[in-house]
């Protein structure tokens, strides 16, 4: 008996979509992109003011060197035994504390520039020019539009008869158009309530007019026998 198509709505979905949020106090100084707009790894999206963390920085290297000045005449003086081992012991701990205030001064430096952490588009900007944001504020929502999926659900029999690398064919509502791909992974668990299990399978090719949002008629083989049962 030859295997039937099974039918089931499809989501277009992507990968890597993520809302970056703020890890230091501060007010946004520019974001640099707009909704929609294309982006690469690495390149700036958001800049929040740096002024107050470059004087901490400015402030915490004086200190430093400071420390490193003082420990430095303190062996001096140990080398013609003028002070005492505790001392110079002392100096080399007030280093490494100023040593690590330093690095910590930096790092919040650093994070005043929110950088993309893959390529992709703009969902939207979720913070204004001048606004004062506060650790843990969602700045901007990305997403990755070059690594696209498709998620459905499935009635719990047809999840045991499927197999990741297994093909199927998107019809796409939006576009008209069919998408091949294949199955690449099949969920752990079966919904105690709907008795549906999800199902993720990949788009072999992710074309412009494809978005993620779009949604449209998924379609695979299943066997007949199986098939017959489930219209019955």
């Amino acid at each position: 008996m030859h295997d039937q198509q099974l039918e089931v709505r499809g989501l277009v979905i992507s990968r890597m979509r993520t809302t970056l949020s703020a890890e230091v106090d501060a007010r946004v100084e520019s974001i640099q992109v707009d909704m929609g707009d294309h982006f690469k790894k690495g390149q700036l999206l958001v800049l929040l003011s740096q002024e107050t963390y470059r004087a901490h920085q400015d402030r915490a290297r004086s200190e430093l060197k400071s420390a490193q000045l003082n420990l430095q005449a303190n062996e001096k003086m140990q080398a013609l035994h003028s002070i005492s081992e505790l001392d110079v012991a002392l100096s080399r701990v007030e280093v490494e504390q100023k040593e690590s205030v330093l690095r910590l001064q930096s790092y919040a430096l650093q994070r005043c520039r929110i950088e993309a952490p893959f390529s992709g588009r703009v969902v939207q900007r979720l913070v204004k020019p001048h606004q004062f944001v506060t650790t843990g504020t969602p700045l901007i929502e990305i997403v990755d539009d070059t690594a696209l999926q498709v998620q459905a659900f499935l009635p719990s029999w047809v999840g045991v008869q499927i197999r990741n690398g297994q093909p199927f064919v998107l019809k796409v509502d939006e576009t008209g158009r069919a998408y091949q791909g294949t199955i690449q992974a099949i969920g752990a668990v079966v919904d105690e309530n709907s008795q549906m299990i999800e199902v993720r399978g990949n788009i072999a090719e992710a074309l412009p007019d494809l978005l993620a949002g779009m949604s449209g008629l998924l379609r695979f083989d299943i066997p007949a026998k199986r098939a017959q049962t489930a219209t019955q």
